[in-house]
């Protein structure tokens, strides 16, 4: 006893201990859910995540694996950003693709699964949902014209736009609109869906007022889509006066240089739609910059909306036009003869050497044309003969089909010879030496010499007998042969040669 006190026993001692131990090792085991399940999500959690269309900072459940998002009523969830931030060495999935905070987009139009992958391989999955506010009774939920190509509603800036065609008269169309307000005005006018026209050339103010009579000012603006016109309708060469055909189908420009035309510089000039013409990335200044058109070049026209049509310009040359006859002679004959070709008069005049065979002659010629002919016999240069005893018409065609016709007029040189072959006195034959140009006869001693009538014949066109000249006819002409006696033999051709005629009575 001691006081009335029982004093504990030795193995009630060492019972206390054990439960007290017991109960401690219980209340060091026993953490908190959410301690718990942080401790799960250790290297694999997502620290921070908003949308940025939202306008809110999302609200992660780690222990729901969670994150609840509030959006303006109806806006559009189908492609929103997300910004996050997640535990250091992690990375961010949905499905399989990688995200990447502030620029990957997803579909929010139902719950999103995002899966947290630690350094480890271990993974936490968190459930995005992104649920609307309540609508407050003062909003657009469609809006839209007739013809119109999008509508973009902002339920949280309370802002419509809508895109039209380009060129679309915006001065009075008609709205078509579905809302959850009470009343729509546009200033003090009621405005009646599909029925009451407004001037959007400017944006407009409707205000949407909800059944408490509160009020929403919404900005509705009206725009044209950029233009889509692209086309080249004029190209041309004013330098050249040369117009291109242009085929819009086919998006080519085609057009015919006149031969030998140097289109390594050439300068376009074009009427186009669109904002600029390009060509090789070089932008196109009208009736300025130079190309080189030897090879076909693609003009890029570009639209206002940026799209472009490429246009493959291609110029040809004319064939040639030439058809000269530049040259015309008889090569083969010795020596060769050249003739003289009058391009204004189109002839061709020539004298060949005496005696030529004028009915087979062959002709030497050049030609700035791509053929010859005679009569419809085409010609070779240095091969083809033809008659040149009249004129003959050389008919020369140029590459682009053009003609012209030469008249050849060969004629043959006069007779050149001009020698005395046989001379004779009182029946007695002469000497006659070629080279020496002598006439030698010796008649019977005591022959009269002052009056002898001397036969001769000569290939000259005609003999005279200096000095005079006196005109000597063979067998009529008297003679005094007293002393040598000097003959002139004169050619066809004018050209002339004497001979000395010695007859002597020796005999």
């Amino acid at each position: 006893m001691n006081d009335g006190v029982q004093m504990p026993t030795f193995a009630n001692k060492l019972a206390m201990r054990a439960g007290l131990l017991a109960i401690g090792l219980v209340l060091l085991s026993c953490k908190s859910p959410v301690q718990t399940s942080l401790d799960a999500l250790q290297g694999k959690r997502l620290l921070s995540f908003s949308l940025a269309d939202s306008g809110t900072k999302a609200e992660i459940d780690d222990s729901a694996s969670t994150i609840a998002l509030l959006l303006p009523f109806g806006s559009d969830r189908s492609s929103l950003v997300a910004s996050f931030e997640s535990s250091p060495s992690s990375q961010v999935l949905v499905g399989a693709i990688a995200q990447v905070s502030g620029m990957t987009a997803n579909d929010f139009s139902k719950p999103v699964t995002y899966t947290v992958e630690a350094a480890d391989g271990t993974r936490a999955y968190y459930r995005v949902t992104a649920s609307y506010l309540p609508d407050m009774g003062k909003s657009f939920t469609a809006f839209t014209f007739t013809g119109s190509l999008k509508t973009d509603i902002d339920i949280a800036a309370g802002a419509v736009t809508v895109t039209l065609p380009f060129g679309t008269n915006l001065s009075s169309l008609v709205a078509r609109y579905t809302t959850s307000a009470k009343s729509v005005k546009v200033g003090k006018t009621a405005q009646v869906s599909g029925t009451t026209a407004n001037n959007f050339l400017v944006p407009i103010t409707y205000t949407l007022a909800a059944a408490d009579l509160s009020t929403a000012n919404w900005t509705v603006r009206a725009v044209c889509a950029p233009d889509s016109a692209k086309a080249l309708t004029e190209f041309s060469f004013p330098a050249l006066g040369l117009s291109a055909a242009i085929d819009e189908t086919a998006k080519t420009i085609v057009a015919t240089l006149p031969f030998g035309t140097d289109a390594t510089r050439l300068v376009a000039t074009f009427v186009r739609s669109g904002v600029r013409v390009e060509v090789g990335g070089v932008v196109q200044a009208n009736g300025k910059t130079a190309n080189d058109f030897n090879l076909p070049l693609s003009y890029v026209v570009v639209a206002e909306d940026g799209s472009s049509a490429t246009y493959i310009v291609s110029l040809s040359f004319s064939p040639n036009p030439a058809k000269a006859m530049t040259s015309f002679g008889f090569l083969k004959l010795i020596p060769p003869v050249s003739c003289t070709v009058n391009e204004t008069a189109k002839t061709i005049t020539g004298t060949v050497p005496y005696g030529t065979n004028l009915t087979t002659l062959i002709a030497s010629f050049e030609t700035s044309g791509t053929a010859v002919s005679v009569a419809g016999t085409a010609q070779a240069s240095g091969t083809t003969s033809n008659n040149f005893s009249s004129v003959v018409p050389y008919l020369v065609t140029a590459a682009d089909g053009g003609t012209a016709t030469y008249s050849a007029t060969i004629s043959m040189s006069l007779n050149p010879a001009k020698a005395i072959t046989a001379f004779s006195v009182a029946g007695k034959s002469c000497v006659i030496d070629e080279t020496a140009k002598t006439i030698t006869g010796h008649l019977t001693i005591g022959t009269s010499l002052t009056s002898l009538v001397p036969t001769f014949s000569t290939t000259g066109s005609k003999v005279e007998r200096l000095p005079g000249p006196i005109l000597q006819t063979s067998g009529s002409s008297v003679v005094n042969f007293s002393s040598p006696v000097t003959y002139l033999v004169t050619a066809a051709d004018g050209l002339s040669v004497t001979y000395v005629a010695t007859i002597l009575a020796d005999k």
